[in-house]
């Protein structure tokens, strides 16, 4: 059987009549390139996240991977000194073997753990920044806040790219800092990326809150968009009235199967019974 292929979609919930109906503008060429390069842009930001960060999570920090990025400098670096000469890649070789041992204790430090289940650690954090960012974010200078987001696709990867601007000044520290303003520039590309996903996810749920409060209006009394935060139908919906109420009875009841706006100390209490009563 052959397999359908499915156009790529920038909303990642559930499917219902308003987001099919509504769905946002897909460029393929953008969707691929983009996901393309994210997917790339993993290994490089290995190399910055091992000096930049720390307690990273288990799952989320591999040593294999440490390895095969440790492996490919190697052979990289013995290509280019064959041609260029080893004395301008000492430096790249000292660099490769502090990424190596940063890596060992990265992953020691998760190791000291052990392989209990631990609710104090989540197992695919990307690792915690220094508290010196912490000073930072959320300040304002000379009248530009620095939010989180010019956190990490501005601030952040700036570091390892001054560092590698400054080093390709001297023929002997070229290599390495050509390759930390690459990793740089990817980092923050990948960091983007992971910034536009998350938002998407917290787009999807307010998306759902907005159909649930307005779905009804829009199905029943054929309210404008003005009239429904935006939200509408593009076509004719039968006059019978019941039908449409079967319609919209449907719709709610996928959308009541998870909504994070539900402040019902009901949910609460029954929750705390089942810890308590497992």
């Amino acid at each position: 059987m052959k397999r359908k292929h499915e156009r790529p979609q920038r909303r990642t919930g559930e499917q219902n009549i308003f987001r099919i109906s509504q769905g946002a503008r897909v460029n393929l060429f953008h969707f691929y390139i983009t996901a393309s390069i994210a997917s790339l842009s993993s290994w490089p930001a290995s190399i910055v996240e091992c000096f930049m960060r720390r307690k990273f999570g288990e799952r989320y920090f591999t040593l294999s991977t440490c390895l095969g990025i440790f492996t490919l400098m190697l052979i990289g670096g013995v290509a280019l000194a064959d041609k260029m000469g080893y004395k301008y890649f000492i430096t790249w070789f000292a660099f490769a073997g502090i990424y190596l041992w940063l890596s060992i204790r990265h992953r020691m430090e998760i190791k000291k753990y052990g392989t209990a289940y631990n609710f104090d650690r989540f197992s695919l954090s990307d690792g915690r920044i220094h508290d010196f960012w912490w000073q930072i974010i959320g300040k304002e200078y000379g009248g530009i806040k620095i939010d989180r987001y010019l956190f990490h696709v501005l601030l952040e990867p700036s570091a390892p790219f001054l560092v590698g601007f400054i080093l390709i000044a001297n023929p002997y520290t070229r290599a390495v800092g050509l390759l930390l303003m690459v990793c740089g520039i990817l980092f923050a590309f990948r960091a983007f990326v992971k910034i536009q996903n998350a938002r998407n996810a917290v787009l999807d749920i307010i998306d759902d809150q907005i159909v649930a409060e307005y779905q009804r209006s829009v199905i029943m009394e054929d309210k404008t968009p003005e009239e429904s935060a935006g939200l509408y139908l593009p076509i004719e919906l039968p006059d019978n009235r019941d039908v449409r109420a079967r319609l919209s009875n449907k719709l709610r009841q996928e959308l009541e199967s998870y909504d994070i706006w539900d402040d019902n100390d009901d949910d609460q209490e029954i929750t705390s019974e089942v810890l308590a009563h497992p």
